[in-house]
């Protein structure tokens, strides 16, 4: 059987594991990879149904190699292939999302630059497989972006009290019936996430609530018209990071369900400033933006909520929260 032919009838909407130089996609054999000489190498097939797929066609989109000492993506561009590559210490945060099959995930970078990877939602543990070893690596690798007491700083970052009492507050919420009514699946993830890694403390929650647009008559009817809600969240860590589970969109229409399902893990010895500034369109709802070298992620939570006070304190330095 040919190469083509052996890539062909393997194909479908599923990310797999690359374990054998047979099982590179031929595309990118060129490039070198050894998958018996890496920790870990997936190979994500193109976005298109297997009736429209044939032997000539390349069939994957993105091979990932996760090595020892950074990260490399081969991605597809036509008929050739470009790729990047990320030292794990420069690894900033990691977001992985999916709404139904689309899958999104996406590696950010103190540089500013995003590393985005679109996959089949069905292979959503595949990948969380994966974040969590992009987890592990980046948490092992030098933590020390700008001076060497980083990896200390990490751990005295919090100051709160990190032990079984901090979970104590947010489990009401979990097990509350506004919680449970409209959030189960976000308790589901923390349920399987806590499994993995039980080390994981539990900061805060929140049930997704009514938020109003601000400002006169006219906001006072899209509000009438398109009640709108911030979704629910849950806020975990350890004193090396801090992980938000949600949606993949911070808002939503009241009336519908939502399906997505979130993941963000944020390194705090990376950080050099966390702020909060209240929502610019809905009233109580405030933007909390971590920042690390050139890139900047938005959080969207509660205005003067627990999850707010979490995301604030986890600032590296004295002086770097502000509150706008």
């Amino acid at each position: 059987m040919s190469t083509a032919d052996a890539e062909y009838n393997a194909f479908g909407p599923w990310v797999d594991a690359v374990r054998t130089l047979d099982e590179v996609p031929r595309l990118f054999r060129d490039f070198g990879c050894d998958p018996t000489s890496e920790r870990l190498v997936l190979k994500v097939p193109r976005n298109i149904p297997r009736r429209d797929a044939d032997p000539t066609m390349d069939l994957y989109d993105h091979l990932i190699i996760a090595g020892d000492v950074d990260l490399t993506v081969l991605s597809r561009t036509g008929s050739e292939y470009a790729g990047s590559t990320l030292p794990y210490d420069a690894v900033v945060a990691i977001e992985d999302s999916v709404d139904l099959t689309d899958g999104r995930l996406r590696v950010h970078s103190r540089d500013g630059s995003v590393l985005q990877i679109g996959y089949n939602g069905s292979s959503r543990e595949v990948v969380s497989g994966f974040v969590d070893l992009l987890r592990d690596m980046s948490l092992g690798s030098a933590v020390t972006v700008g001076s060497p007491e980083a990896a200390t700083l990490a751990a005295s970052m919090l100051t709160f009290p990190v032990g079984p009492a901090v979970d104590r507050r947010p489990n009401a919420v979990l097990n509350s019936a506004a919680f449970r009514a409209t959030d189960a699946d976000l308790m589901a993830d923390w349920t399987n996430l806590r499994d993995r890694e039980p080390e994981l403390h539990l900061y805060a929650a929140h049930p997704r609530q009514r938020v109003r647009v601000d400002g006169g008559f006219l906001a006072g009817v899209l509000n009438l018209l398109r009640p709108t809600v911030l979704h629910g969240a849950i806020v975990c860590g350890t004193d090396a990071e801090v992980q938000i589970l949600s949606r993949r969109d911070w808002f939503g229409l009241a009336d519908r369900s939502e399906l997505s399902s979130s993941r963000l893990i944020v390194f705090l010895a990376r950080l050099d400033s966390v702020t909060v500034h209240r929502h610019p369109r809905y009233a109580e709802a405030s933007v909390v933006t971590v920042r690390s070298g050139a890139a900047s992620l938005d959080v969207i939570v509660p205005s003067d909520s627990e999850a707010e006070r979490v995301l604030l304190v986890v600032a590296p330095h004295p002086g770097t929260s502000v509150v706008d």
